[in-house]
């Protein structure tokens, strides 16, 4: 793929994604890192992330203005109520 004629990477729009605790992980790089213009993320698990977005930093994954647009695809058969009810709480 690289260094085939033809085929360009187009760091302009850089977009991350991930599934589970790629989906988290995705998340929080789109939340820090500015070069990142989008985030698509599917069952995010926040498991790993929960008791610090609840106790010490509840804005942890607040999205403002200037974060990038995101979409978050949930499963039913996948995702935690508590993970949901979070996603639900951003803003």
């Amino acid at each position: 793929m690289f260094g085939k004629p033809g085929i360009e990477l187009d760091f302009e729009r850089l977009t991350v994604g991930g599934h589970s605790f790629g989906g988290i992980t995705a998340l929080k790089v789109g939340k820090v890192n500015k070069e990142v213009k989008s985030c698509i993320v599917y069952d995010p698990w926040f498991m790993v992330e929960r008791e610090k977005i609840l106790k010490e930093s509840p804005d942890a994954f607040t999205f403002a203005k200037n974060d990038p647009p995101t979409l978050i695809v949930n499963t039913e058969s996948y995702s935690e109520f508590y993970d949901f009810k979070l996603q639900q709480s951003f803003g």
